[in-house]
């Protein structure tokens, strides 16, 4: 039975809001570290965290370099949301305009072991409570590792190149072996490259980086965002497809989901990602595509799952989630735990 001695939504939460092309205080109730914007309608998806600084983003449909062209977009992380600017040309704040906010929290910045660490982090946040972590760091041109902080090796890492374009590297266990990653920006199979990880999967110490110019080119800098198995909180692992919508595949995660990407890694399936906010009540029929700047879809019979108190199943028979022998990865984040810190258990609706 899985238990937490915490609130979910003190580390992780899905706020809806409103555009209004001006100042915008949002109030998401996260200590936000790490958040993830994007419109209901055609925009592109945008990162932004406390480790590079507000202003600064990163499109997850989008291999270009870190941008931060707009000063007065996220301006600000405060301890129970943030803050838009006036800036009403960009993907994140455009009057009368929907919006979905996912936000994490980390919070440590200093004190992490440096212990069979070659490549120092410039800065970085870590909270192995919520299995979260965050390294901005320079490339060496040589394989080497950096030292993560978690409490347990991550399941799926993403890494970034900031000074030039460069596809986003996806990695971890739940991806496959050190040999293998996939692009979060792009509708791509699972490649086979032994010099993007140094064939190694992460460690319960540290993470291993290639020489692959998309991970460690000589002095480019590079934002790597790693996540653990938290029991109760977070989870992270790979199911097969067998094309049936009756009787489909059904994952066990402890918690009732909040969040869940699904990704299929054996062929040209894009991502796709569910929330508890945009779909109150099973069948969660509303998803975004984090590959592309596609509105929210709703209503495909392909792209439909239930959240359940102890996991979810997958409702449709599609490519991106349920294609016969095809295999996937999923990561979920949770709103309830089976039992939570007061004893009360989650229930799906």
């Amino acid at each position: 039975m899985a238990y937490i001695s915490f609130k979910p939504t003190d580390y992780f939460n899905t706020t809806l809001y409103t555009g209004n092309g001006s100042t915008n205080t949002i109030v998401t109730g996260v200590d936000n570290d790490m958040v993830w914007l994007k419109g209901n309608s055609v925009t592109n998806g945008e990162i932004f965290d406390t480790v590079r600084g507000a202003t600064k983003y990163l499109s997850t449909n989008s291999d270009g370099s870190e941008n931060s062209a707009h000063s007065d977009n996220l301006t600000a992380f405060g301890s129970t949301g943030f803050t838009l600017g006036a800036n009403s040309a960009n993907d994140i704040n455009v009057n009368l305009t929907a919006y979905t906010s996912w936000n994490w929290r980390a919070g440590t910045t200093t004190g992490k072991t440096t212990s069979g660490e070659t490549i120092t982090p410039t800065a970085y946040s870590i909270n192995p409570t919520s299995g979260i972590g965050m390294y901005a760091y320079t490339g060496t041109g040589a394989n080497g590792t950096i030292a993560h902080g978690l409490s347990s090796a991550p399941k799926f890492i993403m890494v970034k190149r900031l000074n030039v374009a460069g596809n986003w590297m996806c990695g971890g266990s739940i991806v496959g072996t050190g040999l293998t990653y996939n692009n979060l920006n792009a509708v791509s199979t699972r490649y086979d490259n032994a010099t993007v990880w140094n064939s190694t999967l992460p460690s319960s110490t540290v993470i291993s980086i290639g020489t692959y110019g998309a991970t460690n080119t000589n002095l480019s800098t590079y934002m790597l965002y790693a996540f653990s198995d938290v029991k109760g909180f977070a989870s992270f692992g790979k199911f097969q497809g067998n094309a049936s919508a009756t009787n489909s595949p059904y994952l066990y995660t402890g918690f009732e989901p909040a969040m869940l990407i699904i990704k299929r890694v054996d062929g040209g399936d894009g991502w796709t990602l569910w929330d508890n906010k945009r779909s109150t009540y099973n069948l969660r029929n509303k998803f975004f595509t984090p590959d592309t700047n596609e509105a929210e879809q709703t209503g495909s019979t392909d792209h439909v799952v239930d959240f359940l108190s102890n996991g979810f199943k997958i409702r449709g028979s599609g490519g991106e989630t349920n294609t016969n022998g095809g295999n996937y990865l999923y990561m979920a984040w949770a709103a309830e735990p089976i039992v939570g810190s007061n004893g009360t258990a989650g229930v799906a609706r």
